[in-house]
């Protein structure tokens, strides 16, 4: 099935789908499998593989000399994605890239494609080689993924390179192409880059997914400047957790993004990799609720081959949606969002995940659990006949929220900090008050 028919079939609701890359050379994908296996309950109707272009390697010779031979580190995309398909019963998006193909040879692969029920691709031009300054398209290649997209779109229509085919069984590639909120690295401005990509989608792309980004601001401001440069296909979010101390350097300096100043400060405090991988997650699944809150079609992660981070946060992702659609009595998570950032557009750069509830008395022990994985929270008495206090240290790095669920009014529940929340707020919510002596 195509990308846009999973995401007109879902009705409004938020698909969850992840990226993998091939392994090595030589390694068994037997354990591209094992990572597989833990996200396969999260349903993800779509699996994306990337696909590696060539790289020149140096091979001494007798004469001392060295001999130039170009190959691949991880090859296998195509059998990879037939063998996903055929294992979970899922579609996969193979990547096609511009770099390292002929024209013919993109022509070939698509038509394996074709023939595999292969029903996706994306179209993307590639990195440069490591040896050179800028992209520079292979001999009789592409130069830009707009090309790319035309021709798999005129194989569409029974357009080949070098001759028109009449057919009944013509391939239908769903086409998806990058869009990047903090622009690509090689645009000179944000409007061009929009431009760029108008002409992908002018050319016949049907969706956009997005590289990484950390700051929810920068892709909500993406999606409204696409809209109006007249881009109306829809536009998925790329997420990827933060992984290693190395990554606040690394990542900046690959993708030209920025990283909100409270995540480097709590990846700066972290002793271990563990720590630090625990960072990623936390702030990947705050993201991932908001997105969640705005409609986003579909939750894309990149998971780079390891599937531990991705599985906590599809978790908890999981389990806070399945506890909104449980209560009725939930005070609108959307609403209270907006308006407090809204109020407070810090709010979410401190690293804070708001947390409501609306519950009787007993019944609020077992649904915090649900929100908040265990010891993340203490429960302490503010007023026993009237209160009860919950101190929601909802991660490890970051801040807590003091939450009072008051027994003595049906429909009342104060969240009590004195950092986050402006009178402005408190006027405009007659529910929430501010407890200035917790």
């Amino acid at each position: 099935m195509k990308i846009t028919e999973h995401i007109k079939k879902s009705n409004g609701k938020t698909l969850f789908s992840f990226e993998i890359i091939p392994p090595k050379k030589g390694n068994n994908i037997q354990e591209l499998y094992d990572n597989i296996d833990p996200l396969m309950e999260f349903k993800p109707p779509f699996i994306d593989v990337t696909t590696s272009r060539e790289e020149y390697i140096y091979i001494d010779k007798d004469n001392g000399l060295l001999d130039r031979k170009t190959t691949r580190t991880r090859p296998g995309s195509l059998g990879i994605c037939a063998a996903i398909k055929h294992k979970y019963d899922v579609d996969t998006v193979p990547h096609v890239l511009c770099g390292g193909f002929t024209k013919e040879e993109t022509e070939y692969l698509l038509v394996d494609c074709h023939y595999l029920g292969i029903e996706n691709a994306m179209a993307l031009r590639g990195d440069a080689m490591a040896h050179q300054k800028y992209f520079e398209p292979s001999k009789g290649g592409h130069q830009y993924a707009k090309e790319l997209v035309s021709q798999i779109k005129d194989l569409n229509s029974g357009r080949y390179l070098h001759n028109i085919i009449e057919a009944d069984y013509k391939s239908d590639f769903c086409i998806g192409v990058a869009g990047y909120p903090e622009k690509h690295l090689e645009s000179p401005s944000l409007q061009t880059d929009l431009q760029h990509l108008k002409e992908k989608v002018d050319a016949g792309a049907d969706y956009i997914v997005t590289q990484m980004f950390f700051d929810n601001q920068k892709y909500f401001d993406f999606v409204e400047a696409a809209k109006n440069a007249g881009i109306h296909v829809p536009i998925i979010p790329g997420i990827k957790p933060i992984a290693v101390k190395r990554h606040l350097q690394l990542l900046p300096q690959v993708f030209r993004i920025d990283l909100p100043e409270s995540l480097i400060a709590a990846v700066q405090t972290c002793k271990t990799n563990k720590d630090i991988r625990q960072v990623g997650v936390e702030w990947a699944i705050q993201q991932s609720k908001e997105l969640l809150a705005a409609g986003v079609p579909v939750l894309h992660y990149y998971s780079m081959g390891k599937s531990d981070n991705i599985k906590k946060i599809a978790t908890a992702i999981q389990n806070f949606t399945t506890y909104l659609k449980s209560n009725d009595s939930f005070i609108d998570y959307t609403y209270l969002w907006d308006l407090i950032c809204q109020s407070n557009k810090s709010l979410f750069d401190k690293g804070v995940n708001l947390v409501i509830l609306n519950l009787p008395l007993d019944d609020i022990t077992s649904n915090i659990n649900i929100i908040c994985p265990t010891n993340y929270y203490s429960i302490s008495k503010f007023d026993p006949k009237k209160d009860t206090v919950f101190i929601i240290q909802k991660y490890e790095y970051f801040e807590p929220i003091y939450i009072v669920i008051d027994q003595s009014k049906t429909n009342t529940v104060s969240i009590a900090t004195t950092k986050l929340y402006t009178p402005e707020l408190i006027s405009k919510v007659p529910q929430l008050k501010i407890l200035t002596n917790t």
